[in-house]
């Protein structure tokens, strides 16, 4: 478990790689403009971007070092989001990447189902 600047040093970590998943272009471009500037134990973040749950798989399997993903549930269907998770979580068996759901459109993911 790292716990001060001294374990982040020993990783020697250059980025943390931020992948973002979602179809609306602005959407990506907003949340990037947003977090461009923060650090995290002043080490920058690095935006991946993908516009497709294909998409997505092709820069997972080339990046085993993503810290987090940021997912837009509603895509190309209205779970391809959920199916990239399962992706993640059970063809990669990946459990270190932290990954947050988000949709503009509540209807089609409804949180007490998608929970």
């Amino acid at each position: 478990m790292i716990v001060n600047q001294k374990d982040f040093e020993a990783l020697d970590i250059r980025s943390w790689k931020i992948l973002v998943v979602d179809d609306d272009e602005g959407v990506i471009e907003y949340t990037s403009f947003v977090l461009e500037d923060l650090k995290i134990a002043a080490i920058p973040f690095e935006f991946l971007e993908a516009k497709s749950m294909a998409e997505a798989k092709k820069i997972l399997s080339s990046n085993s070092d993503i810290a987090l993903a940021l997912v837009d549930v509603v895509m190309e269907s209205n779970e391809a989001g959920l199916e990239l998770v399962e992706y993640i979580r059970d063809e990669l068996e990946n459990q270190n990447i932290r990954i947050l759901l988000r949709t503009g459109q509540p209807g089609y993911a409804p949180e007490n189902e998608i929970v």
